[in-house]
Order: C-alpha cells, then structure tokens, then sequence
C-alpha cells in the first residue's frame, strides 16, 4: 500500500491506499448488479515484457490481467470491459442449454 498525506482542517492525516478498489458492474446476460475488483492504475507497473509481448508486472500480486474478466456471481457468464453491451435480437439465452448452466443458475 502506498501512503498518501491528506490535510483537512489543519489536521495532516496519512492513509494508506490500496491497490485493489470494487467496481459495481451489471451482468449483460441476466442483468443482475453485482461488484468485481479493479486494479488502480497508478499501481500497474510493468517491469519487463517476455518474448510473447506478454507484460510482466513489478508486483506481481498486482497484475491487471487477474482483474480483466467479470464473472457473474448469478448465472456464471463472463465477460470484460471490451465486450458488446447488446445481444444479436434472436438470442434467447438460451443458447448453452440447460445442461451446461452452472448448479444453481436461473432458468432462461
């Protein structure tokens, strides 16, 4: 964690910041809200890149690869900030078949 000053009413006061932060999301497929971590950017430092281009992050606990991907805690769909916020009109959700729904899923 990085120590940052803060001054309110003549008062310096120092906190500790924390590299993770909860973003509330809401899921594309059964439009449940739910909230999912994010990495700060000031903490995303990379350190070197291997042959693949793949980043390789200074702290390696604070890896902003880990955090990409919302997986929905109510139905089990995933997906990240770069997906498309509509569905093609004919799609149901049903498209996986009940079979293949995660235990404890909601029926479509």
């Amino acid at each position: 964690m990085n120590p940052i000053l803060n001054y309110n009413k003549g008062v310096i006061t120092i906190e500790s910041i924390h590299p993770l932060y909860d973003k509330s999301i809401e899921c594309l497929l059964c439009k449940q809200k739910s909230t999912t971590k994010k990495v700060r950017s000031r903490f995303v430092k990379v350190a070197k890149y291997d042959t693949d281009f793949c980043p390789v992050h200074a702290d390696s606990a604070v890896n902003p690869l880990y955090y990409n991907i919302f997986v929905c805690p109510h139905c089990g769909f995933s997906y990240s900030e770069d997906f498309s916020r509509h569905f093609p009109p004919h799609y149901n959700g049903n498209h996986f078949g009940k079979s293949q729904l995660p235990v404890g899923s909601p029926s479509f």
